[in-house]
């Protein structure tokens, strides 16, 4: 029995050596099969929360929520006051004597880390009672969603990453990746689901958010979908992506205008460019926004029909300012900054669009009732600018009877003129609903850049714009010691009537200045100008007075700043 005894025990002594390590294997094989079985977990979630809609391509079957996407929803799902925001909290304490088990380890969760948030901030609601924290937790969740940010309240980091001067083109892919990595998880998308609740209950919970993230701001934006308030998260001060996009005399040597009834002047968010409907145009903005820009480039883009005879300008510049470089040129037939001067201009436009009135053909027999007028060298698209455009219908209050008139006229020319290819460009640093009055409703084309008024930011964009993120009032200001980094950036609007948000391409003063030599006033050396590809442009009667604009999707290069923006 002994030796039996004895050679159990030295057949068993290398094992009992090795209990140990045995012990430490087993622990170890515990530890990678718990955290295996929990990224399993985590991931059949993530997989579960993928919101694109799946293909028949296999590539999609295994696509899943971002994890970064996935981490911030954890992490909101760990703070008590929104957890029990949206669930009912007894409905998941239930007596201890129901039975089943107590105690349920929080990494067979894929919430875990809010799991053991919500045992601990529970733990004197749920004396002498089991809570159900596993199951709290997984319907908080199907009320909180975390994605990307939409298109139209795209950002970009105010402060990107340094370029390295020899960087290879794999190291700018990591540099990219990691770059689009750190928007993702500073800037997103934060839905909370209603179900019938009240939405001013759950935007009181938005306090909570701020503080559960560390937010730099949370900014309500309206979408579709009526069942769910849907907010811009920034943990970091978000920065515009058009601030990337400065474009300057570049711009308009490759894409300059071909029709003049279509016209080239900015470019959108997504790169590509936008271009003006021709029809009358005001255009809004304060100092320092780039008011400027869609001035000096709409006459840059239409020279060419001036050398050609069809187009002619008139200017009216009451403070002497963006249009009085132009007098160096030949491309103003009248270019005037006194009240008297500028009644003038606008009679004898008013005189050439009765002229036209009064003469236009109608030939029943081929369908021409005479309401669309081709811009010929007989009949040129004519475009009255006019600067400052508040101070002019203030001076010509001033002027009495012999104002009042002009302004008459005035309104005329907008009612009238587009159908016969008679055009006003005004331009104004504040609005004034009084002052402009019936006029406002014949200016189908608004471009609203920085400007301070939250009322006519809804008034020219429409209801709710600035409530969608459209708004031109949190436009930073553009200042010499910013590089002018926000001139030129604002809102125009679809043909749907939704704003849409584009930079201008800017002219300096060295532009002007090279595009006035290209086209000097008699008695000044002259230089040709360079051909271009022109088509007749079109005034239609039928014109539903719809924001004119189109998108052309040839993209445009992102160019570097030289020394900021010059005159706009």
């Amino acid at each position: 029995m002994n030796e039996l005894i004895n050679s159990a025990k030295e057949a068993a002594a290398p094992i009992i050596e090795q209990l140990p390590a045995i012990g430490i294997s087993l622990l170890i094989l515990v530890v990678l099969g718990i955290a295996a079985l929990s990224a399993i977990i985590k991931r059949h979630q993530r997989w579960k929360n993928y919101r694109e809609k799946r293909e028949w391509k296999p590539a999609s079957w295994f696509k899943a929520e971002p994890k970064i996407y996935f981490d911030i929803e954890t992490a909101l799902l760990s703070n008590k006051g929104l957890v029990d925001g949206s669930t009912a909290l007894n409905a998941f304490l239930i007596p201890k004597e129901d039975g089943g088990s107590v105690w349920k380890p929080s990494w067979l969760s894929p919430y875990g880390r809010a799991v053991r948030a919500m045992g601990r901030a529970h733990r004197g609601e749920a004396r002498g009672k089991r809570y159900l924290a596993h199951q709290q937790v997984a319907e908080a969740a199907n009320y909180i969603i975390v994605r990307k940010l939409p298109e139209t309240h795209r950002v970009v980091e105010l402060e990107p990453s340094k370029i390295p001067e020899d960087e290879t083109p794999k190291q700018k892919l990591k540099r990219e990746r990691k770059e689009e990595q750190k928007l993702r998880a500073n800037h997103f998308r934060i839905d909370i689901v209603l179900d019938g609740r009240d939405p001013a209950e759950v935007k009181r919970l938005e306090g909570k958010i701020v503080s559960q993230l560390g937010l730099k701001s949370l900014q309500e934006f309206e979408t579709e979908n009526n069942f769910t308030l849907s907010y811009a998260a920034h943990k970091t001060a978000p920065g515009d992506p058009l601030m990337k996009l400065k474009t300057g005399i570049e711009f308009f040597r490759e894409n300059a205008a071909k029709v003049a009834h279509l016209i080239p002047l900015a470019v959108r968010e997504n790169g590509k460019l936008w271009a003006l409907a021709m029809h009358h145009l005001l255009i809004i903005g304060m100092t320092g926004s780039g008011k400027g820009s869609p001035l000096n480039g709409l006459i840059r883009q239409l020279a060419p029909f001036v050398e050609r005879g069809t187009a002619l300008f008139y200017g009216i510049d009451p403070k002497a300012s963006e249009l009085r470089p132009y007098e160096e040129s030949r491309l103003f037939e009248e270019l005037v900054y006194e009240n008297s001067g500028a009644v003038d201009v606008i009679a004898e436009v008013h005189k050439v669009m009765k002229h036209r009135a009064k003469h236009k053909r109608v030939d029943v027999e081929n369908a021409d009732l005479g309401r669309s007028l081709d811009a010929t060298k007989e009949n040129p698209m004519v475009v009255l600018f006019i600067d400052e455009f508040l101070s002019l219908l203030i001076a010509l209050q001033a002027m009495g009877r012999e104002g009042k008139a002009a302004t008459t006229l005035l309104v005329e020319i907008l009612a009238q003129g587009r159908s016969l290819g008679v055009y006003v460009v005004a331009a104004t640093q504040e609005a004034d609903k009084d002052l402009l009055g019936r006029m406002r409703g014949n200016f189908a084309n608004i471009i609203l850049l920085k400007q301070p008024s939250e009322y006519f930011n809804d008034f020219f964009l429409g209801e709710g714009a600035r409530a969608a993120g459209f708004d031109s009032t949190a436009i930073p200001l553009s200042t010499k010691a910013n590089g002018y980094a926000y001139a030129g950036i604002g809102f125009v609007k679809e043909e749907t009537g939704k704003p849409v948000k584009v930079r201008f391409a800017y002219s300096s003063d060295k532009d002007i200045a090279d595009l006035i030599k290209e086209y000097p006033r008699k008695g000044r050396a002259t230089t040709a100008a360079a051909p271009a590809e022109i088509e007749p442009a079109i005034y239609d009667d039928e014109d539903d007075g719809s924001f004119g604009f189109e998108e052309i999707a040839m993209p445009v290069q992102a160019t570097p700043g030289e020394g900021g923006f010059g005159r706009f």
